[in-house]
């Protein structure tokens, strides 16, 4: 009877730990049933994924659409603003796709869940929804729709893959038009600078011939002047001033030859005129005869000026050659002292300049190349711009440097200005307190700032503004000696 009171007592016992076990596993089912969220109805999350999977089928044909608009903006003749925008449009559209389709895959993977949920429940039972999942779906061509997991989850892999290489196309498309934009740019002032110098070497050939001719003029008039006058010998001769003197006179001496040309051209064609015109009536020859009368006043007023004009050069030819050494002596110091007054205003100006650019903000310049990503949690980091993983910060990337490029094409994706990525903005926004790292400013991711640009710009303008003045002193200096040359 004792074994038999303690067997009891031991069964008791046990049976009780078993009912508070059960009890325990009761209330972690109930809860478990209440953290569940409202099931929907079997046939509803039927319909649900039926509905993802004809949504996922358009998609891949956005995808199919976007390798026909990438072929065709490839071949594509346009000009490269045109490209370029059109390319942007593109990304966007890819961004879009690549976007639904991570969404849609999500979606799927969640209804799928809901099956063993409901089987568990009691609501539905495994050999109804195989029943429901055999039936048959086709899609808008009339092909067998996908609606197995595991051949929804590898087609989205698929078309995630190959928007990723669409991504890298883009990339290498905007590059490649930059590029060649850059390139004809480049051409374009090559061939300027090109076509300049050569009109310089064209217009510094016919100075240099006519210089010649001056000189040979002007030696003959002095070899004249010193045999009629040997006291003239002492006389300071500067040639520089006389050449420059033969240099106004000659394109003066051609001007009046055209002018003569012109002349008998115009009494030549009056003469035919009058020839041809005698049979016409009386009113007409009134009025050719007038046009010819005018046309000959005006060939007398010509003569008039060339008769005046050949007076003056006779005056000059009896003038002292000392004197006349004397006013080219003055004028050329006029002009030379006008150089010197323009030349340190523009001295001034630089200057001004400088000041000026010295007060502008500025930073050192971006480090391109250099900005590796070292940390270990920052390994998988996304480049914004050329979309590499765990390569370099956004800021450092050599694919995009463009500051302009870079803000068009966060636009163009809808992104953030402060984190890069897709979020609302403002306050909401994780890098809403970081300020930039060139300037120091809240607003803007340190990719987007313009201050690095400026400051090469700044730079490149200081140092164009030193070497002007440089060369504006260095020309005054020698302005000055020759200053001093003609005032001995």
């Amino acid at each position: 009877m004792k074994q038999l009171r303690r067997e009891l007592r031991a069964a008791k016992k046990e049976l009780a730990q078993v009912r508070h076990e059960l009890n325990s596993k009761t209330k972690e089912l109930r809860d478990l049933l209440n953290a569940l969220p409202p099931i929907p109805d079997p046939e509803q999350v039927y319909k649900n994924i039926v509905n993802r999977c004809h949504d996922f089928f358009a998609c891949t044909t956005a995808v199919t659409e976007l390798d026909r608009r990438l072929k065709t903006l490839r071949q594509s003749d346009k000009c490269y603003e045109a490209r370029l925008h059109k390319l942007s449009l593109l990304e966007v559209s890819v961004e879009k796709s690549y976007v639904e389709i991570l969404f849609i895959r999500y979606q799927l993977c969640t209804l799928f869940t809901i099956p063993a949920l409901l089987n568990a429940l009691g609501i539905s039972t495994s050999d109804i929804w195989r029943a429901w999942m055999e039936w048959p779906q086709y899609n808008e061509n009339g092909d067998p729709l996908l609606l197995r997991q595991d051949d929804l989850e590898r087609a989205a892999t698929d078309q995630l893959s190959q928007l990723h290489c669409y991504r890298k196309t883009i990339i290498d498309m905007r590059t490649s038009l930059m590029d060649g934009e850059r390139q004809e740019t480049v051409n374009f002032q090559h061939y300027m600078s090109t076509a300049v110098a050569n009109l310089q070497a064209t217009l510094d050939a016919a100075l240099q011939v006519m210089k010649q001719n001056g000189n040979e003029e002007l030696t003959g008039d002095f070899c004249t002047e010193n045999m009629e006058d040997d006291t003239y010998s002492g006389e300071k001769t500067v040639f520089p001033e006389q050449v420059e003197h033969q240099r106004t006179s000659t394109p003066e001496g051609m001007r009046m030859q055209d002018q003569e040309r012109n002349i008998q051209e115009d009494v030549d064609f009056l003469e035919e005129v009058e020839e041809l015109e005698q049979g016409d009536d009386l009113s007409m020859q009134d009025q050719k005869r007038k046009a010819i009368q005018e046309n000959a006043d005006f060939v007398e007023e010509v003569e008039d000026i060339e008769q005046v004009d050949e007076v003056e050069e006779g005056q000059q030819l009896h003038e002292d050659p000392r004197d006349r050494i004397r006013r080219e002596n003055a004028s050329m110091r006029q002009q030379i002292e006008t150089e010197i007054l323009q030349l340190k205003q523009s001295c001034a100006n630089f200057r001004q300049i400088i000041d000026e650019l010295r007060k502008h903000p500025t930073c050192p310049p971006r480090r391109f190349g250099l900005g590796a990503i070292r940390k270990q949690g920052e390994r998988l980091m996304r480049c914004a711009f050329c979309r590499s993983i765990g390569r370099h910060y956004s800021d450092s990337c050599i694919e995009i440097r463009s500051v302009f490029v870079r803000r068009r094409m966060i636009e163009d994706r809808g992104r953030c200005e402060e984190c890069l990525e897709y979020c609302h903005g403002g306050t909401s926004c994780p890098k809403y307190d970081v300020r930039c790292f060139h300037c120091w400013k809240y607003g803007h991711h340190s990719a987007l700032c313009e201050l690095p640009d400026k400051s090469e710009e700044i730079a490149e303008r200081r140092a164009r503004a030193r070497r002007s003045l440089a060369e504006a002193m260095d020309r005054i200096e020698k302005l000055e000696r020759d200053l001093r040359f003609f005032q001995e």
